[in-house]
């Protein structure tokens, strides 16, 4: 299970360290009663194994909507993410009309996803939102970066796996 790997969990707001069964099971459960529609793509390997995810909460009558992701260590540095970001931005935006802004709130530590946002074509909206975030007993800045549905996006192509 990728969600012991603390790499990821450090960097998810509301997943706790260690991850385990029991937090997964009341997440599904969660998840079945929410009334709001809830987006949540899988990434696979081409086997169908589990390497990350993607998903947001939509509130229909908003027009912005905020998401998160991550993806497994032994993924990172293909542009898997970046491509990941863009498809399921592309969804939302057809999906659900009235949304016309993406935006995520990335760690300020966190250069690694900020990277894969400004690939994917969002752009950087702010400076440091100091302790914006409060994860266990510890604040956190962040930064924001956004895509809306008229922004042209880059085109970005999966690299080669890592030693191959």
């Amino acid at each position: 299970m990728h969600l012991v790997d603390p790499s990821i969990t450090d960097n998810l707001l509301i997943v706790p360290f260690p991850y385990t069964e029991e937090h997964a099971d009341f997440w599904l459960d969660l998840r079945e009663q929410d009334t709001l529609p809830y987006t949540f793509f899988a990434i696979r390997r081409s086997d169908g194994f589990l390497i990350g995810s993607i998903g947001a909460s939509v509130e229909e009558s908003k027009h912005s909507c905020e998401f998160g992701y991550w993806l497994a260590a032994e993924y990172r540095g293909m542009s898997l993410t970046p491509v990941a970001i863009q498809v399921y931005c592309k969804y939302m935006f057809q999906q659900f009309h009235l949304i016309h802004r993406m935006h995520g709130y990335v760690f300020a530590h966190n250069d690694a996803s900020a990277r894969a946002l400004l690939k994917a074509g969002f752009v950087k909206e702010s400076g440091i939102l100091r302790h914006y975030h409060k994860k266990g007993e510890q604040y956190i800045d962040a930064i924001v970066y956004s895509l809306l549905s008229t922004d042209e996006v880059p085109l970005v192509e999966i690299k080669a796996a890592r030693g191959k």
